[in-house]
């Protein structure tokens, strides 16, 4: 698993801010982001965290059977609808644990503030 170029981080257009201070050792273990093609060819930067979701208790909530949500929404009259696309990306990281979402670039050490795709449990926070 390689570096991340910065030329790519700024061709994907990647907001890195640099963090004010060290990460802790644990979040240094050679985790970085890769470049990955999409169906469009469009590039996009991708992390694997199938190691990091090895050793992640799992968090056990079962999703609602639809017949239960539908009995309970039949006699609503006022309906919500939300973004869940742009949502997903507005669930912050619990403070002290951005390092577990730590990677790496040429250019540094950098953390995710809010929740990135592929961290176990993130569904169930959501």
């Amino acid at each position: 698993m390689g570096f991340l170029d910065v030329g790519l981080a700024n061709k994907l257009a990647l907001p890195l801010v640099p963090l004010d201070e060290p990460l802790p050792i644990a979040a240094i273990d050679g985790r970085s982001l890769e470049p990955r093609v999409k169906k469009d060819g469009e590039l996009y930067p991708c992390k694997d965290y199938r190691g990091f979701n090895k050793v992640t208790i799992k968090d056990h909530y079962l999703l609602p059977l639809m017949t239960s949500v539908f009995e309970v929404l039949q006699h609503a009259s006022i309906f919500t609808k939300l973004d869940l696309r742009s949502a997903y990306n507005l669930v912050r990281i619990r403070e002290g644990d951005e390092w577990k979402a730590a990677f790496i670039t040429p250019s540094g050490h950098y953390e995710y503030l809010v929740m990135p795709f592929g961290l176990m449990n993130t569904i169930a926070l959501f």
